[in-house]
């Protein structure tokens, strides 16, 4: 399937399912049935990992934490973004706000995804997506993509150096 047909259905769900889970909290049949039919196998693993995370807030009864610490149980997809440095004046990138998706994996490992790019730091990206092309996009794109669309991300600020280094090791 030509790519360009596949990303605008792709926004067209993500859309139908922002509508949809705001709305009810829920995900119909339908359209995860459409969304299997995009993203195949790595979608089924995104969502395993979505319940798995919905199951631990519910058994912790985490819904209403304030604490800051705990409150990070919530969240299995975070946008790290960078803070302006004000400390160094020679920084050339001051008006940019670069930012990093991190993705909880299910072993503890963290999975790195870059905003505004199909690229993942996972070894099944290198493996099953940039080497044999067998699928589209690994889990940890699809839950960021998810995640934005169900507004189910923490972010996180930091400085820049932490950001660019984060980046640089992905």
């Amino acid at each position: 399937m030509n790519f360009k047909v596949v990303k605008c259905l792709e926004e067209s769900l993500l859309s139908r399912l922002s509508t949809s889970f705001v709305k009810d909290n829920s995900i119909s049949d339908e359209l995860l049935e459409s969304f299997l039919q995009i993203y195949h196998e790595p979608i089924i693993d995104a969502f395993g990992l979505l319940d798995k995370q919905e199951k631990l807030v519910k058994e912790n009864n985490l819904t209403d934490m304030i604490s800051e610490n705990k409150s990070d149980m919530l969240y299995l997809v975070s946008e790290l973004v960078a803070e302006n440095d004000t400390n160094n004046e020679r920084n050339t990138f001051s008006g940019l706000k670069r930012s990093i998706y991190q993705v909880k994996g299910s072993i503890g490992l963290n999975s790195y995804v870059f905003k505004n790019l199909s690229y993942c730091s996972c070894e099944y990206f290198k493996l099953n997506v940039l080497n044999d092309a067998e699928n589209i996009y690994c889990k940890h794109i699809i839950l960021v993509k998810l995640a934005l669309a169900m507004k189910k991300i923490q972010i996180k600020k930091f400085n820049q150096k932490y950001i660019l280094d984060l980046i640089k090791s992905a």
